[in-house]
């Protein structure tokens, strides 16, 4: 399924440092060299029709209307963001200042070339922003909450077409499972264990469970048997391909997670997150008496305490490199640049469920990134 046809529309609000009125002989003319020459700027001659439009205008007091109509060329928010810049000249030779600009009853009609599932419209209207949804037969028509200047230059309505697109395709498209593609086959060989590992070391006394979901104790014949394993991976392939050592951190700020393509905007369900407690003792002190007193962990007290959510435990181990490399300059001339980190656990939070040894939420691994060119 894909999209043949979107339109918005919405009301751009300009609210002016004083009453607008003395630039109301002006603004027809302004308005008549938007629609030729800014808002079509960049659309080939065939399609003008998929640029933007203002379509009405006026002047309510220290507040300038346009109501804004485009085609998938020139959105309405972009087409605003235009306005402005044209705009504020204009206002500045009358001594008129901007001082906001918002959006309201931005609408975003998107035509598919089939009809939509029926009930699309609800998980579309729990998107942020969102606040009313239509859908008939191919056609999907969603109503904005007011936007804000910066949810403008953040391009916020151009997220929401690209997430609404997505779950259209999403909840059409049949499930595919991915074919392995076999690049070489060896002779066959005899399975010689046919077990489940877990349960065999846990009769071996070689691992422990832990009351952590996902967790093990692993006491030292498993412990001998990682460290075995890493250093086999260390001599024969990290140390001779030339990586070196980095010891990165394992407790990732937010900020830094959202830097990171596809995590928290794909899968926030599978990430530990880390609340910091206030640097307050006396913050505590009702929990510590309910621990003391009643032997629980009062939970519901726990979370009045604590801040906000301001990390993550490590999900991918290769966050830092990135925030490490971030704003860097590279000397072409001295890539390829390796690197590995092997210093600590990674965490996720499995949502199909733990098994045994091979699905885990704490596990080791060896993260290797490698900095060069595309040749």
């Amino acid at each position: 399924m894909k999209v043949d046809r979107i339109k918005t529309q919405g009301i751009a609000v300009f609210r002016t440092s004083t009453d607008a009125s003395v630039v109301v002989d002006d603004l027809q003319a302004f308005v008549d060299r938007m629609n030729k020459e800014v808002l079509t700027r960049g659309v080939p001659q065939d399609l003008l029709e998929e640029a933007a439009q203002i379509t009405e205008w006026r002047v309510e007091g220290a507040e300038i209307r346009f109501l804004i109509k485009t085609g998938r060329r020139v959105r309405a928010h972009a087409a605003a963001l235009r306005i402005r810049k044209q705009l504020a000249p204009l206002l500045g030779s009358k001594r008129i200042g901007i001082r906001g600009l918002s959006m309201l009853q931005y609408t975003v009609e998107m035509t598919f070339d089939s009809p939509l599932p029926s009930n699309l419209s609800e998980r579309i209207a729990r998107i942020s922003y969102v606040v009313k949804v239509n859908q008939r037969d191919a056609t999907l028509r969603a109503v904005l909450t007011d936007l804000r200047d910066r949810d403008l230059e953040r391009g916020v309505p151009d997220r929401i077409v690209s997430l609404i697109e997505k779950l259209v395709i999403e909840s059409t498209a049949p499930a595919r499972r991915p074919t392995p593609i076999i690049i070489m086959r060896g002779a066959e060989r005899p399975i010689r264990f046919n077990k489940d590992p877990a349960q065999v070391a846990v009769e071996l006394g070689w691992i422990k469970e832990f009351p952590g979901r996902g967790q093990w104790i692993y006491t030292p014949p498993f412990a001998e048997l990682i460290y075995a394993i890493e250093s086999l991976l260390m001599e024969h392939i990290v140390r001779k391909l030339g990586f070196q050592p980095f010891f990165l951190p394992k407790l990732i700020p937010l900020e830094v997670m959202k830097r990171m393509p596809g995590y928290l905007t794909s899968i926030p369900e599978g990430m530990y997150y880390v609340c910091p407690p206030p640097r307050d003792p006396e913050a505590f002190a009702r929990f510590k008496e309910r621990a003391f007193v009643e032997d629980e962990v009062d939970r519901v007290e726990l979370r009045k305490v604590l801040k906000d959510p301001d990390y993550v435990l490590a999900p991918a181990q290769c966050e830092p490199f990135w925030q490490f490399l971030a704003g860097e300059v590279l000397d072409v001339n001295k890539l390829p640049y390796r690197f590995f980190d092997a210093s600590g656990w990674t965490y996720r939070w499995e949502g199909g469920g733990v098994e045994g040894l091979v699905r885990l939420q704490e596990f080791r691994r060896i993260e290797l990134v490698y900095v060069g060119t595309p040749e």
